[in-house]
């Protein structure tokens, strides 16, 4: 019996660490183009290791990352059930919309709580952007939103994904 009551003990307070702990995700930004890269996808950081660092934010009920990459807000909501990319005032692509042969992605990994399945929700989202956006789970907690041709980054356009 004192077992039990110690393992139960033991379970409870693992249990009530695990729903405290912060959730935080990473964004890296990559871009492959046919020609500007010779179709090899390349971190941004190769053209400014500074604009284009990867990021680390807590999730949270506000915009976590405001103008990251000088390209998008984004927005991860505090339930975890949404991750909205709105593209920023700041935003200046080199096309208008994202041409044949070049794609943009950004890679999320969450720590703490994570996602296991995520789904454009194309009511919520600007279709000129969702348009050629796609969204794949590559393994827990790790995500991949890509935009490549068709995708309009006129500012406010914005792309929510529904996180599982």
């Amino acid at each position: 019996m004192m077992l039990r009551t110690l393992f139960a003990s033991t379970v409870f307070a693992l249990l009530a660490t695990t729903s405290g702990a912060e959730t935080t995700f990473t964004v890296a930004n990559t871009f492959q183009d046919s020609k500007l890269t010779e179709n090899a996808e390349i971190s941004t950081t190769a053209f400014d290791a500074e604009i284009y660092a990867n990021r680390v934010a807590n999730v949270g009920a506000g915009v976590e990352l405001p103008d990251f990459v000088n390209f998008y807000s984004i927005d991860v909501s505090e339930d975890l059930a949404t991750l909205t990319m709105t593209v920023s005032e700041l935003a200046q692509p080199f096309n208008n919309p994202m041409p044949a042969g070049r794609f943009d992605r950004y890679y999320f990994t969450f720590t703490g709580a994570v996602p296991t399945a995520a789904s454009i929700d194309a009511e919520a989202s600007n279709p000129e952007l969702a348009q050629g956006a796609s969204v794949a789970v590559t393994t827990a907690g790790r995500l991949v939103v890509e935009f490549a041709e068709g995708a309009d980054f006129t500012a406010g356009n914005k792309l929510v994904v529904t996180l599982q």
